[in-house]
């Protein structure tokens, strides 16, 4: 199962990837997002529609053992931000629960993220 779907406003689609490799950037930007459509660990679907950017990104966690070596323990969160309004949402999704926390972000907020503008997809 995709890790999201992509509506386009002219009802063409785009499907995500996995964890590892999610194909958030290859959403193309000259269309608008209409509906992304997030599948939860349960099976479940968190659907954002209506807004005019979004962003998604993956939280992993390393540990870092005592010769300076790191060691990957697994993805623990996605997180989706997105704009309606000049008003943030921050949607922080537990991979291992399923657990979803609703964040709003100023401007400000959202700018100390230091997200990457390239990221950033366009919806209506």
């Amino acid at each position: 199962m995709p890790l999201f779907r992509v509506i386009f406003t002219d009802n063409s689609q785009h499907l995500g990837g996995n964890l590892s490799k999610q194909n958030w950037v290859t959403i193309p930007n000259d269309k608008k997002i209409k509906a992304l459509l997030y599948n939860l660990p349960t099976g479940d679907h968190l659907c954002l529609e209506g807004y005019s950017k979004y962003y998604l990104e993956v939280e992993v966690s390393y540990s870092i053992m005592s010769n300076g070596s790191s060691n990957f323990n697994g993805f623990t969160k996605t997180h989706l931000t997105v704009k309606r309004n000049n008003q943030y949402l921050k949607y922080s999704i537990d991979l291992k629960t399923s657990a979803i926390e609703v964040k709003v972000l100023s401007e400000t907020q959202v700018n100390e993220l230091k997200l990457n503008p390239i990221y950033w997809r366009r919806g209506v």
